[in-house]
């Protein structure tokens, strides 16, 4: 929605629904984090219709013993990979996939390996 403009002499209800459209595109498209703690097994993550995933970040989990690599892979399907090849997350782990989808998505994240990992997907809701 385009800037509503107020004029002089607008009062009450006139003046408020203009100031409120004036912050309706700026909260309605808002990031959103996605947080997964402690991750040890499958996990399906649901991304809303009309949304922008700007950054994945995966991190071993610090409760983790010496020798515990957790291995993982996401897609847009079960078992898939599109989004984050077959990875070992030894440190820090962070991709920018720019990947948007018009309807409602899930991403399906594969766990192999040993310990646990975190992960937070940061997300753009409303995009267009």
């Amino acid at each position: 929605m385009s800037q509503q403009l107020i004029t002089n002499g607008e009062s009450g209800l006139n003046a408020r629904t203009a100031i409120n459209d004036n912050f309706t595109e700026l909260y309605g498209s808002i990031v959103v984090p996605l947080q997964l703690q402690n991750l040890s097994s499958n996990q399906t993550a649901s991304i809303p219709a009309n949304s922008l995933i700007l950054s994945i970040s995966l991190v071993p989990y610090s409760g983790n013993t010496l020798g515990q690599i957790p291995i993982i892979k996401m897609g847009t399907a079960p078992g898939g990979d599109q989004v984050i090849p077959n990875s070992e997350i030894t440190s820090l782990y962070f991709i920018n996939p720019g990947l948007y989808s018009e309807l409602s998505q899930t991403l399906y994240i594969t766990y192999s390996g040993t310990g646990a990992v975190n992960i937070r997907i940061d997300y753009q809701r409303n995009y267009f």
